[in-house]
């Protein structure tokens, strides 16, 4: 494991006069979507697209764009890219009319780019002879992250958490020295304290996309600044280690924005209290995850030592992280914030991931395997009667509206 940088190492970056972010909610309620980590991602902005194709305007009306592991890459794309509509006040209706429709033509570009970005990602996760060699000696990770942190630093420039305006943006990542997650956020009450704000709204996109997607064994884990600037630097591993579903840390940070709102540009100058209930009538959450269930089958004992544990075909250390980790806190998650909000303030859109496969292409075959495996995952989704239910959701909100007939288009 590498030392953390000294302290002469970390330079201070110039101070930007940076503001947290204060969104305009005119629905009156703050509208959610939050992506699981995992190998997902790819087939969750496919659905995203079909969506905002779907229901233009769906991406617009995002308000909080909250993302773990992969998760984080794609709401950091998308929170740096989006469009959202102008204040209408003052517009004809044909005016207002054709604004909207601009706005949504450029959201739709923007989410087949984000598709090629993750599709990107994808690519350069696939190790070569020489990575294996050094994996299967024991001397580092399968990747040593280099070529993903180009396609980051290709995409995300040199843009912090503080120059992310249009969209409220959440990404998470496991604080291996704290032993805690760590949330990253282009709001809250610590941005809006002068002392802090260039701490927390300083943090690149690309090194937070590094943090939240570091995946223990695939890639190595990354050293920090501290934070506050006194205390030493900070050890980031893979969000999904505590949080792979994000849901409730996007609503619990979506609560406390709106019992906040009106200081300080939105944002309250003190550590949250503890939320009251009439706030979450105000937020409505659409989460995007990916369903494998468990097919072992069987009945008394399992004794199986280490060796199987490594090297066993179904019942290994892989298997036990996804359907003993994962997954059953995907599950929780989803259970409590549905528990919370109800079924009229949230969805959960899970589509089945065919994942022995997608991880077999990344690592054996080609990225372009991993594009059509995920393709067929995400058509299969846009072609059941969850998808369906999905719009229909939408509309009852309101969010987003029907797709214009092909005549008007």
């Amino acid at each position: 494991m590498t030392s953390p940088p000294s302290a002469s190492a970390r330079s201070k970056r110039p101070p930007k006069p940076w503001v947290p972010v204060s969104r305009r909610c005119d629905s009156g309620t703050l509208r959610l979507l939050t992506l699981d980590g995992g190998a997902a991602a790819a087939i969750q902005a496919r659905v995203i697209r079909q969506i905002e194709l779907d229901r233009p305007g769906f991406l617009a009306e995002v308000d909080l764009l909250a993302g773990s592991s992969d998760g984080c890459l794609v709401s950091f794309f998308l929170a740096t890219h989006l469009a959202t509509y102008p204040d209408f006040d003052g517009m004809s209706l044909v005016e207002a009319e054709v604004q909207r429709r601009l706005v949504d033509r450029d959201n739709a570009r923007v989410v087949d780019r984000c598709v090629a970005f993750v599709d990107q990602t994808a690519a350069a996760l696939r190790p070569s002879l020489r990575d294996w060699a050094a994996f299967t000696l024991g001397l580092r990770p399968l990747k040593d992250g280099r070529g993903l942190h180009a396609v980051f630093r290709e995409h995300f420039k040199e843009l912090c958490l503080g120059d992310v305006h249009e969209k409220l943006v959440i990404g998470i990542a496991m604080d291996m020295c704290a032993n805690r997650p760590r949330t990253f956020r282009n709001f809250g009450w610590e941005a809006a304290r002068p002392e802090l704000r260039e701490q927390v709204l300083g943090e690149k996109l690309a090194d937070v996309a590094r943090y939240s997607s570091a995946v223990p064994i695939l890639l190595p884990m990354i050293w920090s600044k501290g934070f506050p600037a006194e205390l030493e630097p900070h050890l980031y591993a893979d969000g999904s280690l505590v949080a792979n579903n994000p849901t409730m840390t996007a609503l619990t940070n979506a609560i406390s924005y709106l019992a906040g709102e009106g200081e300080e540009g939105g944002v309250s100058l003190t550590p949250p209290t503890p939320p009251k209930h009439e706030h979450l009538g105000h937020v409505a959450v659409v989460s995007l995850g990916a369903c494998e269930e468990p097919r072992l089958r069987g009945e008394g004992e399992v004794n199986q030592g280490w060796p199987g544990w490594l090297l066993g075909r179904r019942l290994n250390l892989a298997s036990l992280a996804l359907n003993g980790w994962l997954l059953p806190g995907n599950t929780e998650v989803h259970n409590q914030a549905r528990h919370l909000l109800g079924d009229h303030h949230y969805f959960r859109v899970c589509p089945d991931v065919p994942i022995k496969a997608i991880l077999a292409q990344l690592f054996f075959g080609s990225p372009q395997g991993v594009a059509r495996l995920c393709q067929q995952a995400a058509d299969a989704y846009v072609a059941s009667e969850e998808y369906g239910r999905l719009l229909s959701w939408m509309d009852d909100q309101p969010w987003g509206r029907p797709r214009p007939p092909a005549a008007a288009r």
